[in-house]
């Protein structure tokens, strides 16, 4: 099975242009190591809330070991973390949270949410299918 499974991984720095910075709509940023087994689990997380959402952004891998200077711009400090763009802005940084700290961040995050933002709390994070299914 490819781990890269509807992920687009940054090859050269103007790939990130084109695929997050050029693209209107959503876009989910991974900032990762090729060496963090956190990073594939927060992909798989994320991928988990958009099946459970009906919802696929643009979903894009950026290495922060290769592509520092584009972590830089936006203010990266540690991998995992997940950043929302929308229509090319970015909107959020969600740090690596693991366990019981990564859903009290996202419920948090998402309290006043509306829209999809409000069915993935509503679905995944105030129920506990949906907390065990984020966590598994």
């Amino acid at each position: 099975m490819n781990s890269l499974r509807g992920w687009r991984a940054v090859n050269h720095a103007a790939d990130f242009h084109k695929l997050v910075l050029g693209q209107p709509g959503p876009a989910v940023v991974a900032f990762e190591s090729g060496d963090c087994p956190p990073c594939r689990l927060q992909r798989r997380m994320l991928d988990t809330a958009w099946t459970q959402l009906d919802f696929v952004p643009t979903r894009v891998i950026v290495d922060m070991q290769r592509f520092p200077e584009i972590a830089d711009q936006y203010r990266i400090v540690g991998y995992p973390t997940a950043a929302l763009f929308a229509d090319g802005v970015l909107v959020g940084r969600f740090p690596g949270l693991r366990g019981a700290a990564a859903i009290a961040y996202l419920r948090d995050q998402f309290e006043n949410a509306g829209g999809t933002a409000a069915r993935f709390r509503e679905q995944m994070l105030n129920t506990f299918e949906g907390q065990k299914q984020l966590l598994a």
